[in-house]
């Protein structure tokens, strides 16, 4: 998607450019990923930095599905909107995929 975004705003970009953006702007979204264009447009590089190696977000809505959460700031969080108890649980993965994927699920779920 990311390839996609720069190669409709930057046209002019040769595709092996077009892929280093792409895989750069890991992280961010539409609006932020056109402005690190026009950055390198102007220096031939950019700035930004992604903080997390997980961060893949979505480009065009910015929503980051696999974020993962810091269960400390969550549970402050949720007691400062005024719940009286917190509890985390553990998640499953889903047993869809092939054999040795569901395997694999099966082994982890336990």
């Amino acid at each position: 998607m990311r390839k996609k975004i720069i190669a409709a705003y930057a046209p002019e970009l040769s595709p092996a450019e077009i892929e280093h953006l792409a895989r750069a702007t890991r992280g961010l979204r539409q609006s932020d990923i056109e402005k690190c264009v026009d950055e390198y447009r102007q220096r031939g590089t950019i700035s930004y930095q992604i903080a997390d190696p997980t961060n893949t977000c979505d480009p065009y809505t910015g929503n980051w599905c696999e974020h993962l959460i810091d269960f400390g700031w969550l549970e402050q969080t949720v007691w400062n909107a005024g719940f009286c108890q917190v509890k985390i649980l553990a998640g499953f993965y889903s047993l869809s995929g092939s054999s040795p994927k569901r395997i694999l699920k099966i082994i982890c779920n336990v």
